[in-house]
């Protein structure tokens, strides 16, 4: 029995070459979904914790719209004290509140687009992926700057419904 010896050629070498390639790709984009997941997962993550947070807050704010300032003294006199992030006056903590609560929902959207790009892509690695777009800028100053405006605006609008009122009972 003669042995005949098979030549290695180009086109066995061209196909082997495209199967390891085929190979290759197939597994990049099992690895690229998994990294994508992961991603989504943490973006979930930050969306639970966030909604916890405008949670607590709008809890704390609908309690500081429907306590009038009397009905906080009358539960702190007989031993319940109600502990409030930004005690300093009612419609001060109301706009921090909002202020906060509307920074909240910010991230949480931000984090809700990410989640949702993330859970794209891991459902078809193989697309080409866009950069994050940059997240919400958080500025204290001039956060603090905003409250002090709207602090104000409220003060003026109190004041004068008070000398509305007031006028009305001198009549």
């Amino acid at each position: 029995m003669k042995r005949t010896r098979r030549q290695f050629g180009l086109g066995t070498l061209l196909l082997s070459v495209a199967l390891l390639a085929a190979g290759m790709g197939v597994w990049s984009w099992c690895r690229q979904r998994v990294v994508f997941q992961r991603r989504a997962k943490a973006h979930l993550a930050r969306i639970m914790l966030l909604q916890n947070q405008a949670d607590r807050v709008e809890g704390l704010l609908r309690v500081e719209r429907t306590w009038s300032g009397d009905a906080k003294d009358n539960w702190q006199s007989i031993g319940f004290t109600c502990r409030f992030p930004y005690e300093r006056d009612d419609v001060h903590t109301e706009l921090v509140l909002e202020h906060e609560l509307a920074w909240l929902n910010r991230v949480l959207a931000y984090h809700k687009m990410l989640k949702a790009k993330y859970d794209a892509l891991a459902a078809q690695p193989w697309l080409s992926v866009d950069p994050d777009p940059p997240g919400p800028v958080r500025s204290v100053r001039q956060e603090e700057d905003e409250i002090e405006r709207d602090t104000e605006a409220r003060w003026r609008r109190h004041l004068a419904s008070v000398r509305r009122r007031s006028k009305l009972v001198g009549r």
